[in-house]
């Protein structure tokens, strides 16, 4: 019963005209994806970066400098 309570005040605020949307920030949050090794890690990260997204891969990405490499995070929509 308690459910279809929930259903039909959900049907009610959306039928009213509100709009219920996730925040885009919140849909696809940035994620790992890889490490970078040896040499200059950072540079690899950044040149993988912009070829995902020149390729279409993903949207938007980050690159953290770590002591043991580069991280790269990506993003896959926004």
């Amino acid at each position: 019963m308690k459910k279809l309570l929930m259903a039909v005040a959900a049907a009610a605020v959306i039928g009213a005209g509100a709009v219920v949307t996730a925040p885009a920030a919140n849909a696809s949050p940035l994620r790992y994806y890889t490490t970078f090794y040896g040499g200059d890690t950072y540079s690899k990260c950044l040149n993988r970066g912009y070829q995902g997204i020149r390729n279409n891969e993903w949207y938007d990405f980050k690159c953290e400098l770590e002591s043991y490499g580069s991280d790269l995070y990506i993003q896959v929509s926004p």
